[in-house]
């Protein structure tokens, strides 16, 4: 081993590579910062780049043809107590994607970029635990002060096992001054349940020139629309085709 202190500059003034590392380790890191002291700025940093056309800040590539499961890229914040964390934070100040998931797998119906929001505190998920939430949020102020305008949860509903993982997704929006409240609920047995406060309305908008309808299309019997009252007993339904009410 060598130590060497004070500051390293690599100055390459023609167009080779100006850092090598060849390293025959196995198990152990190719490149380690032990514990650095950094306290307000990064411990890696690339900063500016204003020489980039096509080329990439970061680019890190594997040719691995092994089975085993793993993480290419692992950034972890192993600290429950750092609340104010973020574990990454993508900023775009253009008008392209900020993020762009691509499969180049073969198409299909295994193809397709995947993305997967899961939850394991080493602990089986039981009914109301969280999977996973999408939040849609933005500035009210100039201090970047930043609220929710919509949000997407899917929630467990029972406690899971190998046979049992029934979840509900639910669709929520904000009220008032960040009062979030769930709209919309898919349960996990295929029931759609839509909610509104009270004076709100469920509109169906058709294009311009087209016949507003709503369809209810049931294979196996007769459609019908009923009504439940706050008694929660269903009262007549209407049966396309008939005059009136009918019956259930």
């Amino acid at each position: 081993d060598e130590i060497i202190e004070g500051n390293i500059i690599i100055d390459q003034d023609s167009n080779v590579v100006a850092l090598t590392i060849d390293t025959e380790a196995t198990t152990a890191y190719g490149m380690h910062f032990n514990n650095p002291a950094q306290t307000t700025n990064a411990v890696f940093a690339i900063v500016e780049a204003t020489a980039l056309t096509t080329g990439q800040m970061i680019r890190a590539v594997s040719s691995s043809t092994s089975t085993s499961i793993r993480n290419l890229v692992d950034i972890s914040n192993t600290a429950a107590a750092s609340t104010g964390t973020t574990v990454m934070k993508l900023s775009q100040n253009s008008t392209n994607y900020t993020l762009d998931l691509l499969s180049d797998y073969n198409a299909g119906a295994t193809g397709g970029a995947r993305m997967r929001l899961h939850s394991d505190d080493g602990t089986v998920m039981v009914s109301g635990d969280r999977l996973g939430s999408i939040e849609f949020a933005g500035a009210e102020n100039t201090s970047a002060q930043i609220a929710i305008g919509a949000k997407i949860e899917a929630l467990a509903t029972e406690t899971w096992d190998t046979s049992n993982n029934d979840a509900d997704l639910v669709f929520y929006t904000t009220n008032a001054d960040q009062q979030v409240v769930e709209r919309m609920r898919i349960a996990s047995t295929g029931s759609t349940t839509i909610k509104h406060l009270d004076g709100g309305s469920l509109v169906v908008q058709p294009s311009s020139g087209v016949t507003s309808q709503v369809a209810v299309n049931n294979s196996g019997g007769s459609e019908k629309i009923g009504m439940k009252g706050a008694q929660n007993s269903w009262s007549s339904g209407w049966v396309p085709g008939l005059v009136g009410n009918s019956s259930n």
